[in-house]
C-alpha cells in the first residue's frame, strides 16, 4: 500500500513538473533576432557586454524581449535583459549579476537527504496514526 502511494505521489509529481516546464517552454519560445533588430540593439550596447555573450531572444507581443549573458573566469554570470520594439527602440530592463554555488553537489545532497528525512517523518506520523 505504502509502495503504491509513493509510486502515484511520485508520478503526480513528474506530470506536474513536466506539465509546467512544457506550458513555460511553450509560451516564450526562442527565436532568431532579425538583422534590423540586432543592429539596433547592437548600436544601444557597449561593445564590452557585446562582445563574448551569449544573446536569446523571445518574441513577445511589442517586439522582441533579449537577454544577454556573459560568464566570467571566477563563475560570475551577468544577465543583461533588453527590450527591442518593432519600431527599433531599444530600452534597458536591467542587470542581473549571480554567483554558482561553490558545489552544487552538496546542495543536491542536502536537499536529498532532507526529503528522505521529511518522508521517513510523514510516514512514521501515518504508522502511529493507525
Amino acid at each position: 500500500m505504502w509502495k503504491r502511494m509513493l509510486v502515484r505521489t511520485i508520478i503526480a509529481l513528474l506530470l506536474t513538473l513536466s506539465a509546467v516546464l512544457f506550458f513555460d517552454y511553450l509560451s516564450f519560445p526562442t527565436t532568431e533576432l532579425p538583422p534590423p533588430h540586432k543592429t539596433a540593439l547592437r548600436a544601444h550596447v557597449a561593445s564590452e557586454v557585446w562582445e563574448g555573450s551569449e544573446l536569446l531572444a523571445h518574441r513577445i507581443s511589442s517586439g522582441y524581449a533579449v537577454t544577454l549573458t556573459r560568464r566570467y573566469a571566477d563563475g560570475r554570470v551577468v544577465r543583461y535583459r533588453y527590450e527591442v520594439s518593432d519600431h527599433l527602440a531599444v530600452s534597458e530592463l536591467g542587470k542581473n549579476v549571480s554567483y554558482p554555488p561553490r558545489n552544487a553537489v552538496n546542495l543536491l545532497l542536502a536537499l536529498t537527504l532532507g526529503l528522505l528525512l521529511s518522508g521517513y517523518a510523514a510516514l512514521t506520523w501515518l504508522k502511529r496514526r493507525r
